[in-house]
């Protein structure tokens, strides 16, 4: 049963890992037809994508690992060895030479595994503070170009008011000179 776990999870990380590859090759190529993108948007999204494309690779490299606990048989002599544990401590026995070994091995490849995950774990990490530090930026660019757009229309609409005859206007509202908005 657990061998037809590893089966989907191997399965289901390699699938992921070449959906996601080919969105990010998709994302690559329509970059280069993109002519009116910024520089600065244009730099994001490329490295964003190549970041993305080692993750998916990282994906593909776990997903043979763990297919190799099994073609490697690395449970099935694990489980071997947890089980006769108990009965080797009774009679005071020691691992062979060949046990030995076969448990650095294994605590190598797992070693190995986890130093995958750890390394798709600390991409994910960098690819996020990447997309918070970009939308940030796009946010003060948003604000200050508001902020620009505000300041003149309030130039045009100062000029319209000093355009006109202020005291003439003011006194048909009824205001004395001076009582405009400026």
């Amino acid at each position: 049963m657990q061998y037809l776990w590893l089966a989907v999870l191997v399965v289901g990380v390699a699938g992921a890992a070449v959906v996601f590859a080919f969105r990010q090759l998709q994302t690559l190529r329509g970059l280069r037809h993109q002519p009116e993108m910024g520089a600065d948007e244009l730099r994001y999204l490329t490295r964003r994508s190549y970041a993305r494309l080692i993750g998916s690779a990282l994906l593909l490299v776990l997903a043979v690992l763990l297919a190799g606990l099994h073609f490697f048989h690395i449970l099935d002599r694990l489980d071997a060895l947890v089980a006769a544990g108990p009965q080797a401590r009774a009679e005071g026995k020691q691992l062979t030479p060949e046990q030995h070994d076969f448990v650095n091995f294994a605590y190598t490849y797992v070693g190995i595994i986890a130093l995958v995950v750890l390394l798709l774990l600390v991409g994910s990490f960098f690819d996020t503070l990447a997309t918070r530090r970009y939308g940030m930026r796009q946010r003060k660019r948003i604000r200050d170009d508001r902020r620009a757009m505000l300041e003149e229309q309030l130039a045009r609409l100062r000029q319209e008011r000093e355009g006109r005859n202020p005291s003439a206007s003011d006194s048909a509202n009824g205001h004395g000179a001076g009582s405009g908005l400026t």
